[in-house]
């Protein structure tokens, strides 16, 4: 095996353990602020799908722009419609609640 192919390999395996430990963080961490198990697993592959899809426009566009866009345009429709902000709210009322 050659040296460039052996460091590409060793790459892969730091990213996909950083990959593993995220989601398995966003699990335990979903799972504590009282969502459900299915909803965390859902949100976790949302995300990933999410995160490829902007990987490939950012692969094709040469740009990180269209990604933050994306990103920013979403974030503002999920603002308005409600969407995400009770997640949030439980999280915080747990967090109060242990603090006392």
């Amino acid at each position: 095996m050659t040296e460039k192919r052996r460091c590409k390999r060793m790459w892969s395996y730091i990213v996909g353990g950083v990959f593993l430990a995220l989601a398995i963080y966003f699990l335990v961490q979903g799972i504590r602020c009282g969502a459900e198990l299915g909803e965390t697993v859902l949100q976790i592959c949302f995300a990933l799908v999410y995160g490829m899809v902007f990987a490939l426009i950012f692969a094709e566009s040469g740009s990180l722009l269209p990604c933050v866009l994306l990103h920013a345009l979403h974030d503002f429709c999920a603002f308005i419609s409600g969407e995400g902000s009770a997640q949030f709210e439980i999280c915080n009322l747990r967090r109060k609640a242990g603090s006392r």
